[in-house]
């Protein structure tokens, strides 16, 4: 039964490479940068002296994707998402910052043709982010961990434009998603641009 699965598997991986246009069957190396737009969820923050809510802002974010074979490696870091205290009276005061760190194994599909040069493309794996905290207010206390590791699934949609066979231009829009309980709102999404290069 499991030679059968096996099989069967491996059957379908090898189809959804061959069905990529031949384009995919390349490597290419993009660098990219944009936007990271944390979660909406809010942290609850209560102690002896406040209670109210941690927020993060958005913030600059950098990546590089690597592409083999329809397979893809990313690594995208936002060095500094502002942490924003909302009290029950109404005030925001900074209270320190945030920095993601985030990796990706991923299977690029590319299941349409290229079209005036522009392909669209989808992306479905998973992936692991590392959180860090700096805080500076003191009145914050232990509320938040030094830094944090989370599971997470990662998925998205972009497309790129080639000018001819080497280098080319790519926008895309890509989420982790936490699996299980998340400490401080469970997506991190990233909107990227940049430049796309076949190294082969």
């Amino acid at each position: 039964m499991r030679s059968i699965l096996a099989r069967a598997a491996a059957l379908a991986l090898i189809s959804a490479v061959a069905a990529a246009p031949a384009a995919a069957q390349s490597i290419h190396l993009s660098g990219l940068g944009g936007i990271y737009k944390p979660d909406s969820d809010l942290f609850d923050l209560r102690d002896d002296v406040t209670q109210g809510r941690l927020s993060k802002n958005d913030a600059a974010a950098f990546g590089l994707n690597l592409e083999i074979f329809g397979f893809r490696g990313s690594l995208v870091y936002a060095p500094g998402a502002t942490l924003e205290e909302q009290t029950s009276g109404g005030a925001d005061r900074d209270v320190g910052e945030s920095s993601l760190l985030a990796v990706a194994g991923d299977l690029a599909l590319r299941p349409l043709p290229r079209i005036i040069g522009i392909q669209p493309y989808a992306l479905a794996g998973v992936g692991l982010k590392r959180f860090g905290y700096d805080i500076t207010s003191d009145g914050i206390g232990n509320a938040l961990p030094e830094d944090e590791t989370e599971f997470a699934i990662h998925f998205g949609l972009g497309a790129d434009f080639m000018f001819g066979d080497r280098f080319g231009l790519v926008l895309e829009a890509t989420d982790f998603f936490t699996v299980g309980d998340a400490e401080f709102g469970r997506n991190a999404t990233f909107l990227l641009a940049g430049v796309r290069m076949r190294v082969n």
